[in-house]
């Protein structure tokens, strides 16, 4: 049986997998937190809180390369992040698309 390396509560989302900085990792949206995971360790490699009034974040988030978009209902609205720095940066925000679902 395998050792669990990583876990998390609260996670309606699908682990997108992808390369942050040149390791393997995941991405995941939890219920308050957009999460970067290495993939061989499970080491959390930053968080970016996304609290919805639910703390319900199920949409999967899109990577495409050095950029990462989330979208989600509740308030929160979506965003694109550069991922070529570590945390994160945003690189723009706004409250008019809201995604529920995937």
């Amino acid at each position: 049986m395998r050792e669990v390396s990583w876990s998390c509560v609260n996670v309606a989302s699908s682990p997108v997998p992808c390369t942050l900085l040149g390791r393997e990792a995941f991405i995941l949206l939890s219920g308050h937190e957009i999460v970067g995971v290495d993939s061989g360790s499970g080491e959390v490699l930053w968080k970016i809180p996304w609290k919805t009034t639910w703390d319900q974040n199920a949409a999967d988030v899109i990577v495409d390369g050095d950029r990462l978009f989330s979208s989600t209902g509740h308030g929160v609205g979506c965003a694109q992040f550069d991922l070529s720095v570590n945390p994160p940066g945003v690189i723009w925000q706004s409250k008019s698309m809201r995604n529920y679902l995937n």
